[in-house]
């Protein structure tokens, strides 16, 4: 294939994934948005509601060194709103927990007794958390901080790639029937296309060795060709480690706030698309994600794929070039047997045979014989 033709087949690899991008986001976008509702209806209903709202005057404006809370009620304003937690056992706020260090001067609004459910809330509270879970969101967000949307339009560009490379982290997938359906469909074409265009850009990375080698070989026409190529092939491997394992492990481990092995192993478990799903990237509700970052990501994960790809396609030809020596070996271990043998039975043929000698000397010392000799003697 030549790089004309390559160039036209990446803007239509990049259409399809915009169109199905649009598509998923027309499909699942409502339903998100249902159980996001859903979820945040639900903390405002166990959290307080109007409570925590009324609460809000008596928070300190600066909570001090060490809390991670956005309210925190001054101890002395405890008497203050007892008026609003009325219907809370007494006995409740006597036996309230200060988890906190001695030193405080205030207790945490999620140390405050607030909560009194019956079992049914309590699982309808397991439930929306398990609902919200299968759906991507973390059951922590709020409506103020939640997890990034997993079908804005981003998110469904960002799903197309992991179903036509059959990734597949397992974080998100359909759950409308016109999504499923056009899943199916979907992948059905876009996997192929997806192998089709890796295949070519890998190829396209070994003519490039190619092409090295042959230009080292005319400035150097001493050197050994076999050596000089696979010597570039060394050198491509290298710079495609550089730019589709360090580069974006570095890149992801600085926006994800993981460490560097984690990101590493998210940069091989996605490439080789494994895809367990254990880590996802864009999935922070703490973080706030750019394009230029997905976009980096998507450019980083075709070309990774194209990368392994070829190391794969390396590594078989590597095996299957032992395998060929060793059936080499073998033929040779087996042609020499052969040789041997034949040489052998060769040697035998040219012996002469046991049974006629053996009766020639039984005949040489039998009495009858030498009478005979006798005889014609006279």
């Amino acid at each position: 294939m030549s790089t004309k033709t390559l160039l036209i087949l990446l803007p239509v690899f990049v259409a399809y994934l915009l169109i199905g991008g649009g598509v998923f986001h027309v499909l699942e976008s409502a339903e998100e948005i249902r159980i996001r509702e859903r979820v945040f209806g639900l903390q405002k209903t166990f959290l307080g509601g109007d409570l925590v709202d009324a609460l809000q005057p008596f928070c300190a404006k600066d909570a001090g060194e060490g809390y991670d809370t956005a309210c925190c009620v001054l101890r002395s304003n405890l008497t203050t709103i007892h008026g609003f937690m009325q219907w809370y056992l007494q006995e409740t706020l006597d036996n309230l927990t200060i988890r906190q260090t001695d030193n405080s001067s205030c207790i945490a609004m999620e140390g405050l007794p607030l909560l009194i459910i019956t079992p049914d809330q309590l699982k309808d509270i397991v439930d929306v958390v398990g609902l919200s879970i299968d759906r991507g969101l973390d059951p922590r967000s709020t409506e103020g901080q939640s997890t990034p949307l997993s079908w804005d339009f981003l998110g469904a560009f960002g799903f197309t790639i992991t179903v036509v490379t059959t990734i597949g982290y397992g974080s998100i997938s359909p759950v409308t029937v016109g999504g499923r359906v056009f899943c199916v469909f979907y992948a059905l074409f876009g996997i192929p296309l997806t192998a089709f265009l890796l295949s070519k850009i890998s190829k396209a990375l070994l003519k490039l060795a190619c092409r090295a080698t042959g230009k080292v070989c005319r400035v150097r026409p001493q050197w050994n060709r076999d050596r000089v190529y696979k010597g570039a092939q060394a050198g491509l491997l290298l710079m495609g480690f550089i730019l589709f394992f360090t580069l974006p492990t570095i890149t992801v481990c600085t926006t994800e706030q993981w460490t560097y092995w984690e990101a590493l192993y998210f940069m091989f478990i996605s490439l080789s698309t494994i895809g367990f799903g254990d880590y996802v990237i864009g999935n922070r509700k703490d973080i706030e994600y750019s394009a230029i970052y997905f976009a980096a990501m998507f450019v980083w994960i075709l070309g990774g794929l194209a990368y392994l790809v070829l190391v794969f396609d390396l590594i078989t030809r590597g095996l299957e070039s032992i395998d060929g020596k060793v059936e080499s070996l073998e033929k040779s271990a087996e042609e020499k047997e052969e040789e041997l043998k034949d040489g052998v039975e060769n040697e035998m043929k040219e012996l002469p045979s046991v049974e006629t000698v053996a009766p020639k000397r039984k005949a040489a010392g039998h009495p009858l014989f030498h009478r005979q000799s006798e005889d014609v003697s006279t």
